[in-house]
């Protein structure tokens, strides 16, 4: 074989060109039949040189480009969006009787918003061409300005609104659906937001007495409580009227603070915009400028609540449709759609994955922006269909990309060099590999902001003290829950197992549910309900189900009545935060102690005002150890407090109870330029470790 046909082949193989030419596959034939000459080598290189400098330049190893039929094989899709690179003639599209629940992932500038706006003139056109399957389109823009055009060049379709502004959001429940089911779902995703997940029955429980208060009549439409409501009731009623434990009240208290001042007149509507009543039967389309509206978690309550307010009113009234006929499109989902958020929702779906897995059979689809691929959740990505990765170029993109498409070995090649509009695409289809794609070029919008957004009904918020009649009632039932509760206690007698476990927990403070009962030889399930029950009832210990990896943990603190009733004192050594940070930090003292070490919880770090949950100290070094449940929005500053002002501290080990925050810490800390002298000090660990250590399981 002469030199001609030996280099012809090394680019062939290195190159795989057989996927990308039909010269390739040509000389392939030749050679394997033995009819491969140095002449005939010589010509296929000057025919496949131009494509061989191309691929040098931008390596592209994805597998062989489709033909029309096989990509799509039920015909043209009913949202045309594009065409394949490699074959023009070839659209790409959506369909709308499938699952549109599509993911754009890019950096800045890779084209990924002007595809979205694709999504979005593709619907505009499908509507006036099929008016009978018309599609709602709610837009939520977190740039601002993205879509600002479109009320112009369609005038009278589109509903344009602030949240800082002309948006009035209200908890009311969805059409038909019921009061306590609205109510549980609106709290659990309120406290998990706001990182204060054993709260969510103490708000449950405000909610409820409010809704009741502002509705003597139980007349529909019913008017539902304010933020600023229910932040007015916190603070009236005693600490423990609505929890087992004040504490769980006074950080309630501390987010709903943080949650008001930061919505402004957001939130504050009895009734607020209603998409079902309010735009649907209208066939008006919404944008909502997000883009004023922070922290991250206040941001995400809103969102929450208004994908909620499409999916479970549909859910519960059973409505299921062959297609959609509302389609989101949300960008700057970043924060949304991370592990660590995800896993705020513990044993439960968040509202963004909730609508992603069951918003089709209610005909909602949702097309979702992100920068950052690497930190979407992985369950995200594979409920997602329809998956277009422009340009990314952190490594951590790339894997996840070629985990995600099933990319061949340096497939992902490719991404960090796309131009502006090309992705890497996969959808739904018997096509199962990823092709390379570009969208068509959409003019961005260029629209100045309004001075004024528009206006939708919605019924004003009153503060409590503007309404005295329900002000009265709201007294009246505290005075009244207030004396059921002292009359139960007085005619109530303690059974003689909740005695023994109260007293074997008083004795062995932080120990497991699961260990006590063992002591007490007590396995029956329903015994050790009912003894976690009547103690809770009496208000003598406070009961909590930690998540540690796959499973939920018992804890359990004995409150300062139930000590009394043996005539002991409460341990001096409480530590700070909720029981599930209480635990954590006394199990890690525990371990401590149990490898010789001198142990502190709440150590006030020399040189700084900054106290560190717990510390071993061992040789003149100390160890610093950091709590992790459910916040983690200080940890930088801890460490920077710890490693950087405090010249007393060797190694920082952070303490998570759930092993997913640990990688979204890691990529914290590791992008923080300020620690990257003292990143080596810098630990992570998971929390079950310690309980194994501890406890022997």
């Amino acid at each position: 074989m002469g030199p001609n046909a030996r280099m012809l082949l090394y680019y062939i193989d290195l190159l795989r060109l057989e996927n990308r030419s039909e010269h390739a596959q040509a000389v392939k034939a030749y050679w394997a039949a033995g009819r491969l000459t140095e002449h005939g080598a010589r010509w296929y290189l000057r025919q496949l040189e131009p494509t061989i400098l191309e691929l040098q330049r931008r390596p592209n190893f994805l597998p062989r480009v489709p033909e029309l039929g096989e990509f799509l094989p039920h015909g043209l899709p009913d949202l045309t969006l594009g065409k394949l690179v490699e074959s023009p003639l070839v659209p790409l599209g959506m369909r709308v009787n499938d699952a549109i629940n599509g993911i754009f992932a890019g950096r800045a500038g890779s084209g990924k918003t002007t595809a979205m706006r694709g999504v979005v003139c593709a619907v505009l056109r499908w509507n006036q061409q099929h008016p009978d399957d018309w599609i709602i389109l709610v837009i939520i823009d977190r740039k601002g300005g993205d879509y600002a055009d479109l009320p112009n060049a369609y005038p009278g379709l589109f509903v344009h609104v602030a949240a800082e502004q002309t948006l009035r959001m209200g908890l009311q429940q969805p059409r038909a659906c019921p009061v306590r089911l609205a109510i549980n779902r609106y709290s659990e995703i309120i406290a998990a937001r706001a990182g204060l997940r054993f709260a969510s029955t103490c708000l449950a429980n405000i909610m409820d007495l409010l809704v009741w208060a502002l509705n003597p009549e139980a007349v529909e439409p019913l008017l539902w409580p304010t933020f600023g409501n229910l932040l007015e009731l916190a603070r009236i009623a005693p600490l423990e009227a609505f929890a087992a434990k004040g504490d769980y009240e006074k950080s309630l208290i501390h987010r709903l603070e943080g949650l008001v001042q930061a919505s402004g007149d957001l939130f504050e509507a009895h009734r607020g915009l209603e998409i079902e009543e309010h735009l649907v039967p209208k066939r008006k389309h919404l944008i909502i400028e997000q883009n004023l509206l922070s922290p991250a978690w206040v941001r995400a309550i809103a969102t929450d609540l208004l994908f909620l307010q499409l999916l479970m009113g549909r859910q519960y009234r059973y409505e299921r449709r062959g297609t959609i006929n509302c389609l989101i499109i949300a960008d700057e989902m970043d924060d949304d759609l991370s592990e660590e958020s995800e896993s705020a929702f513990q044993g439960h779906l968040s509202p963004v994955a909730q609508l992603i897995q069951q918003g089709r059979e209610a005909g909602i689809g949702v097309c979702l922006g992100v920068h950052a691929l690497g930190h979407v959740a992985t369950r995200y990505l594979a409920d997602l269909n329809y998956h277009c990765f422009f340009a990314v170029g952190d490594s951590l993109s790339l894997r996840t990309a070629a985990n995600t498409l099933n990319l061949p070995p340096r497939g992902h090649e490719i991404l960090p060099a796309l131009v502006p509009g090309e992705c890497v695409y996969r959808g739904p289809g018997p096509w199962a590999d990823a092709v390379l794609a570009k969208f068509d070029a959409i003019p961005p919008s260029r629209v100045a902001r309004p001075t004024r957004f528009d206006e939708h009904p919605y019924v004003s918020g009153r503060s409590l003290h503007e309404m005295p009649e329900v002000l009265e009632r709201i007294r009246s039932a505290l005075t009244n829950l207030r004396g059921a509760r002292i009359k139960a206690k007085q005619a109530g007698t303690l059974s003689d197992d909740a005695k023994r476990f109260l007293r074997l927990a008083a004795e062995n403070p932080y120990t497991p549910c699961a260990r006590l009962f063992e002591r007490l030889k007590i396995s029956a399930f329903s015994k050790q309900k009912a003894i976690r029950r009547e103690l809770t009832t009496f208000d003598l210990a406070e009961f909590a189900d930690l998540r540690l990896g796959r499973r939920n943990v018992g804890i359990v603190d004995v409150l300062p009545e139930g000590y009394a009733l043996f005539d002991q004192k409460p341990p001096s050594r409480n530590g700070r935060g909720d029981i599930a940070h209480r635990h954590l930090a006394h199990w890690v003292a525990g371990v401590g102690e149990k490898r010789g070490h001198e142990v502190q919880i709440e150590w006030l770090a020399p040189g700084t005002s900054h106290p560190v949950d717990v510390v071993w100290k061992a040789s003149g070094k100390a160890q610093a150890f950091e709590i992790c449940v459910g916040c983690t929005d200080n940890i930088i500053s801890h460490l920077r407090a710890c490693l950087l002002e405090s010249k007393a501290v060797a190694t920082v080990t952070i303490i998570t109870a759930q092993a997913t925050f640990l990688s979204s810490m890691r990529a914290a800390v590791d992008a923080e330029a300020s620690l990257a002298p003292v990143r080596d000090r810098v630990r992570f660990e998971a929390a079950e470790e310690y309980l194994k250590e501890l406890f022997g399981a």
